[in-house]
């Protein structure tokens, strides 16, 4: 009973929370909240573009407002930024306004002296005169109706902020507190930063959203990073936005000069400064003086670290980069601003080591950054500043000692930007981790025994470098016993596009290490480190040349075409036909024929192949001999090395011709298996004789189509024809005395008809590798193997005789990647032989529609010399 009670009470406490009244409360809350939120997000909106945005981007937009806007408007409340009122008469408003248009009308802001316009600025109850005019190269500047971006000087000895002069802006142009961020790690290093702030600004009584302030260049931006005052000079390239048809690129084509030069005109100590340092910018982009001898390399490689850091390099194209002109060095240092995004590194965009090492060899005149990178000092202090900014306790560190200035300057853009959040620094930590992960590679080198002379011990290796960092060279390992370098060598980072460079270094080693480099590439290594790092890493030995170029010199296939050196031959190039003349002719070098042509011979030719030569023609053959007088191709000393068509992509037709006493091709690394070869060139043969040949293969089709008709195969070595990968038929032709198989093709289809095979040392006709084989009225006589189908291949047999064969069929798998064989036979008369079938279990002989059972578990095993046929080795 408690318990019932105990439940009815709750029941009764849930219902009153529940009353009408309560739910209209609760649905007045969430709609005044929505319409808080959708307000807060339409000024937002408002304020950031400068137009009202339709209902549905409005929902769209609310939608995906993130919960921080909230918090980031209550940090803005917080906020107190300086405050300037600024007051333009409306004469000089209406100046600005017209340059204004002029700037839209060319897309560009062309700035000029007499753009200056009067004003007054009161700060903290004090009015100060100034001169501004508008700012910005290009529209996002200037292109709002009522926001505009200003380039302000304090007249008289005044300053504002401690400045005379500087700029104010949207801060999206620089992206928020990107910019302010970056100046800040610039300061860190103890590069030049300029002063860069928020501030709230009122222009003639209409209050805008808050401004970036941004130092400009003049004295006291030098003075205040703690520097004696020295020139600040630029590339003047502002006539390029008018338009770069046919001008040179930027660095070639702008003056050098500096800011108010006025000053120059009437300080005779700045101005021979001035000239000093503008002698020195110039020398350097004629390639007169090194970088070394212009620049504080240390700064410049800490400037070109804080911008790989960020993942953009916009702060360091010349038309953008500043330079000071350090009286007391005598360098030049950078000043860097403008630099606006922090993107993220990766393959695609990355640092200016790896954009520009690889270069350093054939200097870009264009890019004023190739230059320092020729230095070595220069490369040095560069990968001495990434090391730096990569460890994760700088920014770690960075961060926290700017904390509160980032939390102000943060919630002051908060005041009018509540829905931006910075991301840059979750980037930034990325890229440090990208940086360390370049400055520490899986692998850099690749190493290739190039020469190893084992009556001095010594060892040449051939270094490549793949990466696009140099590396160096330090010593060399056999197993525990190290072998150092007298002075480390320096392989030049890869350059993608250009050809692959290799560094020969040498070793002298110990007679007791030979053996352990010959036989064993696992105990030897090459110690090496990133050029600029002092971590050794270790890359293994290839035990070979990276290329064997004394064979690649001989190379036959590489030889040029020869043919205008052989008199026998007339060249017609308006037809483009070459012809053997009739008559008897030796070759005691090998004929190489171009292609594009078409290569004729008729009755009466008699080609003698001397002195192991060949002919390799990259044309067609039309070769038409006669029943009387067939054309001869022959070795009367039995070196000829036959006839091969290579990629010929048109027809060859020959008929009577005569091959015979020819062996295969074999030049170098170049070896061939026929004495004649048709590869990729397709042939009709048509009484044609191949006799006497000692090779593997009389005839070898490869990757062609191919017809051969009323041809004889005779006392051929080996296999009297081969064909790989082709498509093609036979009709009446006869094959007597093969060495090894008559008819032997691999993954081909093939037709056979009228065909005679009398004497077959291995098989008669041979199917492999998925090959499809039609055969019709064919006789085989005295064969070792008549018919042997293996390896996915399906012969289909009709109108067959065989007479004095060892084995009739045989069927069976001998590659595992391939299936077993099949034989369908319809008709046969099979008389003499020892074993009438061997098929192998899996494998199908049909003959007649009955089916043969399997007489085998491995038929393979009992062939190739074991028991039947000829051994393949």
């Amino acid at each position: 009973m408690i318990i019932k009670r105990a439940g009815a009470d709750t029941s009764q406490l849930v219902k009153k929370l529940f009353t009408r009244r309560w739910l209209a409360v609760i649905v007045g809350c969430c709609l005044f909240c929505a319409v808080i939120l959708s307000s807060i997000y339409y000024g937002m909106q408002l304020v950031k573009t400068g137009k009202s945005i339709t209902m549905n981007a409005w929902v769209s937009g609310l939608a995906k407002a993130k919960l921080s806007v909230f918090p980031n408007f209550l940090d803005g409340l917080t906020a107190t930024p300086e405050r300037i009122e600024i007051d333009i008469a409306f004469k000089e408003y209406q100046k600005l306004a017209y340059k204004r248009q002029q700037a839209l009308a060319m897309g560009h802001l062309v700035s000029e002296d007499e753009d200056w316009v009067p004003a007054k600025i009161r700060y903290k109850g004090d009015t100060y005169k100034v001169d501004l005019r508008l700012k910005g190269d290009v529209s996002d500047h200037w292109k709002r109706a009522d926001r505009w971006s200003y380039k302000i000087k304090v007249k008289g000895d005044h300053t504002l902020f401690d400045m005379k002069r500087f700029a104010i802006q949207d801060p999206q142009t620089r992206e928020y507190m990107n910019e302010w961020v970056i100046h800040r790690l610039q300061r860190e290093l103890g590069l030049i930063s300029l002063r860069y702030d928020f501030i709230d600004v009122t222009v003639n009584g209409k209050h805008q959203p808050i401004y970036a302030l941004e130092e400009n260049f003049e004295k006291r931006l030098i003075e205040n990073n703690n520097r004696r005052e020295g020139p600040i000079l630029r590339y003047d390239s502002w006539f390029y936005w008018l338009g770069r048809e046919g001008l040179e690129p930027e660095l070639a084509g702008s003056a050098v000069s500096t800011y108010q030069e006025g000053r120059y005109t009437g300080d005779s100590e700045l101005s021979r400064l001035f000239e000093i340092g503008r002698s020195l910018l110039e020398q350097y982009r004629r390639g007169q003086l090194p970088a070394s001898e212009v620049f504080d390399l240390k700064r410049m490689a800490l400037f070109f670290a804080v911008s790989d850091l960020t993942g953009y390099y916009h702060a360091t194209h010349i038309d953008n980069l500043k330079f000071y002109y350090n009286p007391v060095t005598s360098l030049i240092e950078p000043i860097g601003y403008d630099f606006n995004e922090i993107l993220p590194l990766s393959r695609d965009s990355r640092t200016l080591g790896e954009q520009l090492l690889p270069t350093i060899n054939s200097r870009d005149a264009m890019d004023w950054r190739t230059g320092l990178f020729l230095d070595n000092n220069f490369y040095l202090f560069y990968i001495e500043a990434l090391q730096k900014i990569s460890e994760e306790r700088f920014l770690d560190e960075f961060f926290e000692k700017n904390r509160e200035d980032y939390k102000h300057a943060l919630a002051v853009l908060h005041l009018s930007y509540p829905w931006y959040n910075f991301l840059g620094e979750s980037v930034l930590r990325r890229n440090q981790g990208y940086i360390r992960r370049l400055l520490d590679p899986v692998r850099s080198i690749q190493v290739y025994r190039d020469h190893l002379d084992t009556l001095t011990s010594a060892l040449t290796i051939s270094v490549q470098n793949i990466y696009a960092l140099p590396a160096e060279v330090v010593s060399l390992k056999v197993d525990s016993i190290e072998f150092p370098l007298p002075t480390p060598v320096v392989v030049s980072a890869y350059s993608e596009g250009n050809p692959i460079r290799f560094e020969d270094i040498s070793f002298d080693l110990m007679p007791e290490t030979m053996s352990e480099i010959m036989e064993s590439k696992e105990k030897v290594r090459i110690v090496y480190r990133i050029y600029g790092t002092t971590d050794n890493r270790e890359e293994m030995l290839y035990p070979w040349p990276a290329a064997n170029e004394s064979m690649l010199a001989g190379d036959f296939l590489r030889q040029s075409c020869n043919a205008d050196s052989f008199d026998f031959l007339a060249i017609d190039n308006g037809s483009k036909t070459i012809t053997i003349k009739p008559g008897e002719w030796e070759l005691h070098t090998s004929l190489i024929l171009p292609p594009g042509y078409t290569i004729r011979a008729s009755e009466g030719v008699i080609l003698d192949l001397l002195n192991e030569s060949l002919i390799l023609s990259s044309s067609p053959l039309h070769w038409r001999g006669s029943e009387e007088y067939p054309i001869r191709i022959q070795s009367s000393d039995s070196s000829g090395q036959g006839v091969i068509v290579l990629a010929a992509n048109a027809l060859s037709e020959l008929s009577w011709v005569e091959f015979s006493n020819l062996s295969n091709p074999s030049k170098g690394a170049w070896l061939l298996t026929g004495a004649v070869t048709f590869y990729e060139s397709p042939v009709e043969i048509e009484n044609c004789r191949f006799a006497n040949n000692h090779c593997e293969d009389g005839l070898n089709t490869i990757r062609t189509e191919f017809s051969i008709s009323k041809t004889w195969f005779v006392q051929t070595q080996a296999d009297a024809f081969d064909a790989d990968f082709c498509t093609g038929s036979f009709d009446q032709v006869s094959f007597v005395e093969c060495g090894n198989d008559g008819i032997d093709v691999s993954g081909s289809t093939i037709t056979i008809s009228n065909a005679v095979i009398d004497g077959a040392g291995d098989k008669g006709l041979s199917a492999g590798e998925n090959s499809q084989m039609t055969v019709t009225n064919t006789t085989i006589r005295n064969a070792e193997i008549a018919i042997a189908s293996k390896d996915r291949s399906k012969m289909e047999i009709e109108d067959l005789t065989l007479t004095n064969s060892r084995v009739a069929f045989a069927a069976y798998q001998k590659k595992p990647e391939f299936a077993p064989g099949e034989i369908i036979v319809k008709g046969v008369e099979i008389s003499g032989g020892e074993s009438a079938y061997l098929i192998e279990q899996g494998s199908t002989l049909i003959i007649d529609g009955k089916i043969i059972p399997p007489s085998r578990k491995d038929v393979k095993e009992i062939l190739y010399g074991v028991e039947y046929g000829k051994s393949s080795k």
